[in-house]
């Protein structure tokens, strides 16, 4: 029979061993993997509501999170919101936009804004971030920088 003192610190030296061990480098660089968040998105592609409208060839519709809110150029105006990240989900709401009027891409801004505002799982696949909303609709962004078409 083993005594509990030697049962007690053979517990508490394997307990030390896993955290050491799950504290180690594993897997790919952390550089290497993209998140969602402390990037810029650019908008590239998605369905046809938010793709058939005409945006701007000045200025990409852009998303960036930065730790609870959301940020970006909408297509007219910058707006940010409140977002929330749990495992693939993300929630974003309310939108606070500035005031701009913009005749050309207020249609395409609020398709944006509606489909933005409806995100509920996002994933991302090498440099390519999809949101998709509650109805099933997609927002496909590019890392600025590495847009190119979606």
């Amino acid at each position: 029979m083993v005594p509990m003192r030697t049962t007690l610190i053979m517990g508490l030296l394997a307990c030390q061993l896993f955290v050491a061990g799950c504290a180690g480098k594993s897997g790919p660089d952390k550089k290497t993997l993209p998140t969602i968040a402390d990037q810029v998105w650019i908008l590239t592609g998605g369905d046809p509501e938010v793709l058939t409208l005409p945006l701007s060839d000045k200025r990409p519709i852009t998303l960036q999170i930065e730790g609870e809110i959301a940020s970006g150029f909408s297509g007219c105006n910058q707006y940010n919101a409140p977002c929330t990240i749990k495992g693939d989900g993300i929630t974003l709401g309310p939108m606070s936009l500035t005031k701009r009027a913009c005749p050309d891409n207020m249609q395409a801004e609020e398709a944006f804004i509606a489909a933005l505002s409806a995100a509920a799982h996002y994933r991302i696949e090498a440099h390519t971030l999809t949101i998709v909303t509650t109805d099933g609709q997609s927002l496909i962004f590019g890392r600025d920088g590495e847009a190119g078409g979606g």
